[in-house]
């Protein structure tokens, strides 16, 4: 008889599951423990990789939980990580007097900070070099690594 062992994060602090003995993949997919998994939105398909760990997928398999382990193979498709293709890029936009401004425009474009007549710090945009006195709005969403390039600060 095979035996399911529910996946306990090491940060949870309680009981631990028990395990769950099955002799099918049917059996298996019964036990409450999985049916929760069915029941939210976005389910797609249980899955086992290599090492016996008990994958439940969402989104066509973009999204992914371990949920536990079996003692023996059992008949569920292979894990196999999906990777987005095409991700998301960061939002980035420069309107000045009202027209939208984007790539490859975008690499013309500088914004530094520097201080108002009250010394509070303002954004001032720079086009090919030029101070940009139009109205203008930014919109910029990115997160950069560490610049191992740079050495002065």
């Amino acid at each position: 008889m095979n035996k399911f062992r529910p996946y306990n994060p090491a940060f949870v602090d309680g009981p631990s599951h028990e395990l769950v003995d099955f002799d099918s993949t049917q059996g298996l997919t019964e036990i409450p423990y999985f049916k929760r998994y069915v029941a939210c939105p976005g389910f797609f398909r249980f899955s086992l990789d290599a090492s016996l760990t008990v994958m439940a997928e969402f989104d066509l398999g973009y999204r992914w939980y371990v949920i536990g382990s079996v003692s023996q193979p059992i008949d569920l498709p292979k894990f196999e990580p999906r990777k987005i293709v095409n991700p998301p890029k960061p939002t980035q936009s420069i309107t000045i007097d009202g027209i939208d401004c984007t790539a490859p425009f975008l690499d013309r474009c500088a914004l530094r900070w520097t201080a108002n007549p009250d010394g509070e710090p303002i954004p001032v945009l720079y086009l090919d070099g030029k101070r940009v006195v139009k109205p203008w709005r930014a919109t910029l969403d990115v997160s950069m690594p560490e610049d191992l390039r740079g050495s002065s600060s």
